[in-house]
């Protein structure tokens, strides 16, 4: 499936923009995994669930999307993901920086100060052994 979603910055979500959104992210497309995800963030044409938002998000970035991988560094520097692990989300920043996601960075910085030495190499070293999961799965 294309990348051919509309932008979402003007676009309200209505019903039927998230039915095709959900069978574009259960198709494993990576752009409407993330568009899905942020409408649970922001609760636009759905109901609010920040765990239906992190699930989302956490298929984006493993999918190898900058926005998902950012997305979910957050979730986890916030606690969203069901715990807050800040070399978790320093890992999913640090992916997410290297594609060039510009608000990746600034959470990249904010955790480097809160973080030992010992915990950034760590989140280097999970980051470096990253492969996307580029194969289209149902099971997840």
């Amino acid at each position: 499936m294309g990348t051919l979603l509309p932008s979402t910055s003007w676009l309200r979500f209505t019903f039927e923009f998230i039915k095709w959104l959900r069978k574009a992210a259960e198709q494993e497309e990576p752009n409407a995994q993330f568009e899905l995800g942020y409408a649970y963030v922001s609760g636009d044409g759905v109901q609010k669930q920040i765990d239906e938002a992190v699930k989302w998000f956490r298929r984006s970035a493993e999918h190898g999307s900058p926005r998902g991988q950012g997305a979910l560094g957050t979730a986890y520097a916030n606690g969203d993901a069901g715990v807050r692990d800040l070399v978790e989300a320093y890992k999913w920043f640090l992916l997410a920086v290297a594609q060039n996601d510009a608000g990746a960075k600034e959470g990249l910085r904010n955790l480097a100060q809160r973080l030992s030495m010992e915990q950034i190499l760590e989140a280097k070293k999970q980051a470096d052994a990253f492969k996307p999961n580029r194969a289209s799965t149902k099971a997840h």
